[in-house]
């Protein structure tokens, strides 16, 4: 599992929480002794249950910023692309698969510039908040067939303007997080259209 495979078949990476395996069962790690076998596996398998990946879909056009919200299909509420990674995909490939069927955009995912939040989310229990990490997505293609087409709304909003749009309690945090990042996600994507 160290050599680079986790257990859901992902890559360790910068951008894989599972990457701090390195760390706890490194040798000699001050953490790696109370986090050895069944004890560590079980902290890794509810991780893995629970982390979701999602995109947060802009656009620029001169300084203005826009962002692209989808409705939640339990409760309507304006949210962002997110879901499990599949066996095998990377974040950067599931970001790009969630923003086509939930919103049926296609852009460049800025790997630098993960962001991870505690989501609320409606299950058969009720609901619960989950670790999801968000990465900025610059949108340059929107269809207007996809997937999900017929069970969700998309909306473009001003970054200005989200608070109006957004559900608050989830999305206000990453929201300031992405705007507190602009100057290097704009110079970043500025690169990606060059």
């Amino acid at each position: 599992m160290i050599d680079g495979d986790v257990p859901y078949g992902g890559q360790l990476s910068k951008n894989n929480p599972i990457s701090l395996l390195r760390i706890l069962k490194s040798p000699g790690s001050d953490f790696a002794a109370p986090l050895q076998g069944v004890k560590l596996q079980r902290i890794i398998n509810t991780w893995l249950a629970m982390h979701r990946i999602g995109t947060l879909p802009f656009d620029i056009k001169d300084d203005a910023v826009a962002l692209l919200f989808v409705t939640s299909q339990t409760r309507g509420r304006w949210i962002l692309p997110k879901g499990l990674a599949k066996t095998g995909e990377t974040h950067a490939e599931t970001c790009a698969r969630e923003a086509f069927e939930e919103a049926g955009i296609k852009g460049q995912v800025l790997e630098d510039f993960p962001i991870t939040v505690p989501i609320t989310k409606q299950t058969d229990d009720g609901k619960q908040a989950v670790p999801v990490t968000y990465y900025p997505m610059l949108v340059n293609d929107q269809s207007d067939d996809w997937p999900e087409v017929e069970t969700r709304e998309r909306h473009w909003a001003l970054i200005d303007d989200s608070p109006k749009v957004a559900f608050r309690e989830d999305i206000m945090g990453l929201v300031q997080q992405f705007e507190a990042l602009m100057p290097w996600i704009k110079e970043a994507a500025k690169q990606s259209r060059s």
